[in-house]
């Protein structure tokens, strides 16, 4: 099973990543979206980010903007990144990413 969690933003993939107050978080089994919530971010520091994501069994991130060292502490734990997405429905994005084509642009990392 996939968990997949996305930054929200007025019910549109948010912005900026770190900043995010609210994260989408669906289950998909079988290439089909079986649960979706929207939970509260628990903490903008990094490190701290990246263990909840581990709690919650998150396997991927989809994101637009998201610093260089969010993502390493996020591989360092087993979590995919998926970087320079459009901003557009959670529900769509998670889609395109199940089935292979979501488009993603590395150029927008922070470092």
């Amino acid at each position: 099973m996939m968990r997949i969690a996305l930054p929200i933003d007025k019910e549109s993939l948010s912005l900026q990543f770190e900043d995010s107050h609210y994260f989408n978080v669906f289950s998909v089994k079988k290439q089909k979206i079986i649960e979706d919530d929207l939970v509260v971010n628990p903490s903008l520091d990094p490190e701290q980010l990246a263990k909840w994501f581990v709690e919650e069994g998150i396997t991927d991130v989809i994101a637009y903007k998201i610093s260089g060292k969010m993502i390493e502490n996020l591989n360092k734990n087993k979590i995919n990144v998926f970087v320079g997405v459009e901003s557009k429905d959670p529900e769509i994005l998670v889609q395109e990413l199940v089935n292979g084509i979501l488009e993603t642009d590395g150029k927008v990392i922070e470092q």
